[in-house]
């Protein structure tokens, strides 16, 4: 069994991948599901579960993109 290693730059790429940001925004919009179901007439039933899956799904796509700030070869 393998050992798990943080990666070397996991400062950085806390601070500038685009992957985390949108997962991160989709873990908010879950608790925003729970948090809405009080207030039934505040937004149509499913829109944060459908802007939390959203960014799930973007965090993932973004994951196969070079990003700016986060060559290599720093």
């Amino acid at each position: 069994m393998k050992k798990i290693r943080v990666i070397p730059k996991w400062k950085k790429t806390l601070r500038y991948a685009w992957s985390l940001r949108l997962m991160a925004l989709s873990g908010v919009c879950s608790v925003g599901e729970i948090l809405v179901s009080y207030y039934p007439d505040a937004l149509p039933r499913g829109a944060m579960a459908g802007l939390s899956g959203s960014f799930a799904l973007g965090g993932i796509i973004a994951k196969f993109f070079s990003q700016r700030n986060m060559s290599d070869d720093d």
